[in-house]
């Protein structure tokens, strides 16, 4: 709809008249209404991706961690010297 509405604003005589400048803007309004949400919606689902990735990667760090016996900060077990 935006293509077709800005097409015809530059290239034809429509955008003179007073009915073609409504029908051409009313193209464009609702033509770059209905593409912005769709950025929008991409990035919310790849932020869940990465998010609900985070959270795999947590629990299997847990697992790990209560396996050997450490922790994220370090190891647990103290070295006797």
């Amino acid at each position: 709809m935006f293509l077709i509405g800005g097409c015809g604003y530059f290239f034809t005589q429509l955008s003179l008249e007073l009915s073609g400048m409504l029908v051409l803007s009313s193209l464009i309004g609702v033509g770059l209404m209905l593409m912005s949400p769709y950025p929008i919606v991409e990035f919310l689902q790849w932020a869940q991706q990465q998010d609900m990735n985070k959270i795999a990667v947590n629990i299997s760090d847990d697992i790990d961690d209560s396996k050997t016996g450490s922790t994220r900060a370090g190891n647990t077990k103290m070295d006797n010297h």
